[in-house]
């Protein structure tokens, strides 16, 4: 592959050629790249008579080269510096320099190369060293030459096949002496291919016979399918050196020549074919002008592209050989000479038919057309049939010297360019119709056009006509102009309203939501507060204050009386961490005596705190609850998991103990007094309990579903840090099933006397379990049980093991983490009835379901079938229809107005069509159906480029050391040790989009403090992760389940309105550094606009790529697709390649993108910062099987 350095350098070369030895560029002259011919006049006309200059300047290009590069004449083999001595039949080889071969056309036996070969000839060399070796230039030792052994002259070497060759390194050698631009830096990165233009092998091989010795030239080339098949010319031009060289008349040995030539062969391939004798026989005839037209044309266009050759075929060559008699009706002499053949007319007829193909062809190229003269130069060439055109050209030619008579030389040429071009057909085809035998020049009426004063011989009938006609083409040219200016404001305008509307509902429908989202909050927030209230407090005796008013609002709203009112107190101290055991007690000492006052119907529920010993922690906590003064009678109640739910690897044992706690109070008949001891939970000491005949499984909490009510954003893992035995500890009897189970339990076997309730009061109330419990049980309930409320508490200190409240080195306020644990818990608890409110799981009172907004406003429309000259696309392009340009070439004949409208053209599709190319007629794209953008164009990676060396995934490993493979099915990514990132198809052709990322990169998150002092560090390559608008772009991935949906790469905002259309509340996201405030913006008249998101980063975060822990060598734990990525950005061989700020590579075929994780979840629904992504910065296709480097 061409490194950027190689490709700037070949990119001052070539252009640095054509503008020297260029023409005007303009195809329609003859001087258009006239490099072949320009270049050897060039240098005949410049080193002719004084060849030692230009050698010296092929040697001083050489003495550069030896200085760059001091061991290369070593490596070389010498240049023979003697005439050779040829044998017959023995191929003699050669090593030459570029000042042994001559420049001179007629020291080549198939005369001049093509004008196109060379220049392409020349861009292979400079991409490629020339290798001589397998592609010889094969000699011709013109007349003249010393004998053998004599000393070799400069330039005086001829060419049997490889003038093109020759040519072309002489160029390369000129332009590099003679650019000043080029250092000495540039010729380094071509040094190779400079190099090679000097000591290349070279053949020759004579039969003995000058003739037979061309003939095989010729055959030779015919036969090599890897180059261009010769041109007529070529053939026409050696067989004429050869009758020449004979002292023969070519009309007189052509047919033998040829019949001579065609039988040295039994290959058909080296033969000519009957339209290619046709052509080699009259060419020589043709007068100079027109050989040169011929020979431009051919030159300068490929061969399956001429348009006369392809055109005229072998039927109609008669044009050029014999003349059209005139109708039999009409016997006019001066139509018999007017259609009588001769070379002026066949000048004419050529000329016409060449530059009508160049005209078209440069004039689709301006307007941008598709073209493929593979298949469609038919559509470039003289309609008019062959006879047709002959008439006109014949017609043209007759009273072209009438022409020069009443013109001026400005005026003719005009009008020849007219007439070549097509623009007279109308008039010159209607006079070859008619045949008129009184026509004269001054008949003609597009003389007037060029600006001639003819003779008032020209009747006013014709005048008045062509006025006429002047003034109808005027009129269509303004009705087309005003077509398509009239389309086009309608088309504005309606996409105009199109995106209003669209946006405007966009904000309608935020706003009807907005309005039923806040009622829905106002329902749930004044139910909870009702029925599931919260709070932080001080103490304990606080909290039995709180919860006695939230039950005795609760008894008042339902009028239950007092003996009809249960308790419940659920003690779970594991939530309290290292204070389990002070906590406990404090609670202990505090609730026992409300079990005392009402033992009938108060209960006790207590979960141990599991430590390494767990027989010393269960002890303590049965002393604790089983002390004298409590007056409780105390119960183990053993719970089982379902085996099913606990994970192979986890180590916990599948049963977990609790205590139910009774007043020990008793009746005269030694009875408990306390209703509870009727209950299953107190009689078997087990759950789960048989309901309904069925038993009811209680699973493990898998540790995806724990939650942290303390936690913010985590700088290292990003998402809850639950590693750590301690946070899972707290967990361990959460979700919502163990309490649900021990209400089924504590309910089975009492009778209960209406209206009774229940109130249960959450101690250490730390996450929702409880609460859900109690909703779902209210909405199905298992076994009959009283209505209820639930009272939360935050109240004991948490995970201090001293008096300064310390964990890891921060000081902690027990009061803080408090508040903070009851916000959450009061959140979460929300957003738990809401969810169950929308799954129909629960009613909520004055809570209504969200209705869909119904846009009753007229959408606004158009119809295609007002569009006639143009095409409505895509929003903001609307491109003229093909077919109406072709009616336009048809109605302007004029070519000021044909100029005038073709200016309108370009002007507009600067404006509305950045393409350029008229529509064709194909289909809309759904996305342009609908609006919406067009899919971008996949780009084509080639191996030829991004793999020039052909490097197998085996290679690339030797080359560049182990690799991580990262399997997609389709394709394979590698990213080797030194930071390179390969794609590999398998067997079909595979095309990736740029919205999935190739792999994740590893490292580490900082914020606040951390994150400005990183910032200031210069040293420190890092990616500041962050919003400043909504249409900022990034990738997310939602954690909602085992399975993480990774979403495409796409604006905040798109993100944002996908939550919203999943019902989800954007406005109770917790966005990580940043403030997040969705709201609908609205016009000066209050109506709503459009829903915006406003985004406010108040918190600096970056993100710090670091190596992988995975080691790349270590087999058993490779890093993988989730932080391979660190490789390309930290290995010392790539490492420079990335821009950390923008996320830009130097090669632009990928770039490091941020990436958001949306946490949708029993902690909560946040969105906070994760591994940034490698992406593609554009849609790839990649051939089957093939391995190119992205990077």
């Amino acid at each position: 592959m061409l490194s950027k350095e190689q490709q700037m350098v070949i990119g001052k070369v070539i252009p640095w050629l054509i503008d020297f030895f260029g023409g005007s560029g303009d195809p329609e002259q003859t001087d258009a790249v006239e490099i072949c011919t320009g270049l050897s006049d060039f240098l005949i006309a410049n080193f002719g008579t004084d060849t030692q200059s230009l050698k010296n300047m092929f040697l001083a290009v050489q003495k550069r080269l030896h200085g760059m590069d001091v061991g290369w004449v070593f490596r070389v083999t010498g240049a023979d510096d003697r005439v050779p001595l040829v044998e017959q039949d023995v191929t003699q080889q050669l090593v030459l320099m570029p000042w042994h071969l001559s420049f001179r056309p007629e020291h080549s036996q198939k005369g001049k190369s093509k004008m196109l070969n060379i220049i392409r000839c020349a861009a292979d060399f400079l991409e490629k060293p020339y290798d001589s070796l397998t592609n010889p230039i094969q000699l011709w030792l013109p007349p003249g030459l010393p004998a053998a052994g004599e000393p070799l002259p400069d330039f005086a070497l001829g060419h049997s096949i490889g003038f093109t060759k020759s040519l072309a390194i002489k160029a390369i050698l000129f332009a590099v002496h003679k650019m000043k631009d080029l250092s000495d830096e540039d010729v380094k990165h071509i040094l190779p291919q400079l190099q090679a233009l000097y000591n290349f092998r070279c053949t020759c091989h004579t039969t003995g016979s000058s003739k037979f010795d061309r003939f095989r030239s010729l055959q030779d080339k015919f036969a090599e399918a890897a180059r261009p098949r010769p041109d007529p010319i070529q053939v026409s031009t050696l067989l004429m050196a050869q009758a020449k060289e004979e002292g023969l008349a070519w009309t007189e040995c052509a047919s033998f020549m040829i019949d001579e030539f065609n039988g040295g062969s039994t290959n058909d391939a080296k033969k000519l074919s009957e339209l290619e004798t046709s052509i080699v026989v009259i060419y020589p005839s043709l007068d100079l002008d027109t050989q040169q037209l011929i020979d431009y044309h051919w030159q300068v266009v490929l061969s399956f592209q001429k348009s006369i050759i392809n055109h005229v075929n072998h039927c109609r060559l008669c044009c050029l050989f014999c003349f059209l008699a005139p109708k039999s009706s009409m016997k006019s002499d001066l139509w018999v000479q007017i259609l009588k053949a001769d070379n002026r007319k066949r000048y004419w007829f050529v000329r016409r038919k060449v530059q009508y193909f160049l005209f078209k062809l440069q004039d689709a190229k301006r307007l941008k057309k598709k073209i493929n003269l593979a298949t469609g130069a038919a559509n470039y060439r003289d309609p008019k049939e062959a006879d047709a055109a002959w008439g006109m050209s014949a017609l043209f030619a007759h009273f072209h010297s009438e022409f020069q008579r009443v013109l001026t030389s400005m005026q003719l040429q005009q009008l020849e360019t007219k007439f070549a071009r097509g623009y007279l057909d109308v008039e010159l085809f209607e006079k070859f119709r008619v045949m008129n035998p009184q026509l004269k020049v001054e008949n003609f009426r597009f003389l007037a056009d060029v600006g001639a004063k003819v003779a008032s011989g020209v009747p006013d009938s014709q005048i008045s006509e062509s006025d006429a006609d002047l003034d109808v083409q005027k009129a269509e040219l303004a009705k087309a102009m005003a077509k398509v200016a009239k389309e086009v404001a309608g088309w504005s305008s309606y996409q105009e309203k199109k995106s209003d509307f669209a946006r405007s509902a966009k904000g309608l429908a935020a706003e009807a939501q907005d309005e039923q989202k806040a009622l829905q909050k106002q329902a749930v927030e004044k139910w909870q507060e009702n029925r599931y209230p919260v709070r932080d407090l001080q103490e304990a005796s606080h909290a039995i204050t709180f919860a006695e008013t939230c039950v005795r609002k609760f008894q008042d709203e339902q009028s239950i009386p007092d003996c009809n009112m249960f308790k419940v107190f659920w003690m779970n101290p594991s939530v309290l961490g290292y204070d389990s055991y002070s906590g406990m007690q404090a609670a202990v000492a505090t609730y026992a005596p409300l079990v005392a006052e009402d033992p009938a119907k108060t209960v006790m529920i207590i979960a141990e705190y599991v430590e390494a010993n767990v027989g010393e922690a269960t002890q303590k906590i049965s002393e604790c609850v089983s002390q004298p003064e409590n007056r409780l009678l105390v119960r183990e109640v053993l719970m089982c998991f379902d085996q099913n739910s606990i994970p192979a690897q986890s180590k916990r044992p599948g049963f977990h103990k609790f205590f139910i706690a009774l007043s020990d109070q008793c009746d005269k008949e030694g009875r408990l007094i306390s209703e509870f001891s009727k209950s299953a939970l107190w009689k078997r000491q087990m759950l789960p309990v048989t309901v309904k005949n069925s038993v009811t499984p209680i699973p493990m909490l898998a540790q995806k579903d724990m939650v942290d009510p303390r936690r913010g954003f985590s700088q290292a893992g990003v998402v809850a840090d639950l590693a750590s035995k301690p946070s899972r500890r707290k967990q361990w009897i959460a979700g919502f099933n163990i309490p649900g189970a021990f209400h089924d339990a504590l309910w089975q076997g009492l009778t209960l006397q209406q209206p009774s309730g229940v109130s249960w009061v959450d101690v250490f109330a730390y996450d929702h379990s409880v609460a859900e419990a109690l909703m779902r049980r209210a909405a199905s309930p298992a076994v009959p049980a009283p209505q209820g409320i639930y009272v939360g508490v935050v109240w004991a200190d948490t995970n201090s093991r001293d008096d300064k409240h310390t964990e890891k080195g921060a000081a902690i306020d027990s009061r803080k983490e408090n508040a903070k644990i009851s916000r959450w818990l009061q959140s979460s608890i929300r957003r738990k009835l809401q969810y169950l409110a929308q799954e129909k799981v629960i009613s909520i009172p004055d809570w209504k379901p969200l209705v869909s907004f119904k846009d009753m406003r007229e959408v606004p429309a158009v119809q295609e079938k007002d569009f006639v000259a143009t095409f409505p696309g895509a929003a903001d392009t609307i491109p003229v229809k093909a077919t109406y340009l072709e009616e336009m070439d048809k109605k302007l004949n004029n070519p000021d107005l044909r100029d005038q409208w073709d200016r309108f053209v370009k002007d507009h599709n600067e404006c509305y069509n950045k393409s350029g190319k008229p529509h064709q007629g194909e289909k809309r794209s759904a996305d342009e159906a609908a609006g919406g953008p067009p899919q971008k164009k996949a780009r084509l990676l080639s191996s030829e480029s991004l793999n020039p060396e052909s490097l197998t995934v085996e290679q690339v490993k030797e080359k560049e050391g182990p690799v991580v493979e990262i399997d997609q099915k389709t394709y394979k990514i590698f990213f080797t040790s030194k930071g390179s990132i390969w794609i590999q198809t398998t067997s079909c052709e595979v095309e990736l989009d740029d919205t999935s990322p190739l792999a994740l990169t590893f490292g580490k998150f900082k914020i606040n403090e951390e994150a400005e002092a990183a910032l200031k560090d210069d040293k420190v390559e890092m990616m500041d992760v962050g919003f400043g608008s909504d249409v900022d772009m990034c990738g997310a991935r939602k954690l909602s389940d085992n399975k993480p949906e990774i979403s495409p790469l796409k604006t905040l905002r798109a993100h944002l309105q996908l939550m919203e259309e999943k019902k989800m509340d954007v406005t109770s996201i917790e966005f990580a550094c940043h403030k997040l405030k969705p709201r609908v913006e609205k016009d000066s008249a209050g109506d709503a606009q459009d829903r915006v998101f406003d985004v406010k980063k108040c918190d600096p975060c970056v993100f710090i790529p670091q190596p992988t822990p995975r080691k790349i060598t270590n087999k058993k734990a490779q890093p993988d697709w989730d932080d391979v990525g660190s490789i390309a950005l930290t290995s010392p061989d790539t490492k420079a390649g990335w821009n950390l700020k923008d996320g830009s590579h130097v090669e632009g075929l990928v770039s490091l993108k941020q990436r958001w994780v949306l946490m949708d979840n029993d902690q909560g629904l946040t969105f906070n910062p994760e591994k940034p992504g490698i992406y593609l910065t554009g849609p790839v296709k990649i051939e089957a099987k093939k391995l190119v480097r992205v990077a």
